[in-house]
């Protein structure tokens, strides 16, 4: 008996790893498991780095639809809404190597937008990068979806201009670096009211380079290999049923 409960205790936490229903968009649903209730962080960040009278650089959320209550990084690419400290909302997240972005803002055709975005993001800790370039690269990654919100330079010589970082972006991606960048770690991260909708609907949009909730596929994988151990824990009369 004592199987059987862990058993169904696994089951449960897998049960209640996302809100239970989809999401309907025109055309297509978005299964569950995408879906997940956020809270964003309840603070300024730490370093609280400031530009063009936005904080820039990465943010954190806690997934509250998982019972683990993760803490998942995000990187702001919409300058266009609004989200406030403590916010809840419910995002639907795309894998930036899916070829689904109908829950997203700006749909496929801005994928490479996305990719660039998420290089863009990555370089925050980079080696080498200070605080005082962060502005400059987050005016580029809002820039590459929303052109001209806002105005971060436009001298392409300085490491802190929004001219700089775009241009670091497009040599990256025309050189071939998104070949090696791994994209599978990334999501897009979508208020499900703002779903095809670049304005005025929803909290801002986010990247995020964790992973959030396992798919069901990782469920399934989990929970076979847990019910595997326990079988060979039996086997070997290390525990009793």
């Amino acid at each position: 008996m004592r199987l059987a409960r862990t058993l169904l205790a696994v089951l449960a936490i897998a049960g209640s790893a996302a809100p239970a229903s989809a999401l309907q968009l025109p055309g297509k649903p978005v299964p569950a498991w995408r879906l997940k209730n956020l809270k964003f962080q309840t603070k300024a960040p730490t370093p609280a780095v400031t530009a063009f009278g936005y904080y820039v650089g990465p943010f954190t959320g806690t997934v509250l639809s998982d019972p683990t209550r993760p803490t998942i990084n995000l990187f702001c690419v919409d300058v266009l809404n609004s989200i406030k400290f403590g916010q809840t909302w419910t995002g639907a997240f795309t894998r930036l190597t899916s070829g689904d972005f109908s829950a997203t803002r700006h749909g496929i055709s801005a994928k490479s937008s996305y990719e660039k975005a998420a290089y863009l993001a990555s370089q925050y800790r980079a080696q080498g990068v200070q605080t005082s370039q962060w502005g400059g690269i987050q005016a580029a990654v809002w820039n590459l979806l929303n052109p001209g919100n806002p105005n971060g330079g436009t001298n392409p010589t300085a490491n802190s201009s929004e001219a700089y970082w775009l241009a670091q972006a497009d040599s990256w991606y025309l050189g071939g670096g998104a070949r090696n960048f791994d994209f599978s770690r990334w999501s897009i991260v979508t208020d499900v009211d703002g779903a095809g909708v670049v304005s005025g609907r929803g909290t801002q949009e986010f990247l995020t380079d964790t992973t959030a909730t396992p798919e069901p596929e990782t469920w399934i994988l989990m929970g076979t290999g847990i019910m595997l151990i326990f079988g060979v824990a039996i086997a070997k009369g290390a525990i009793r049923v």
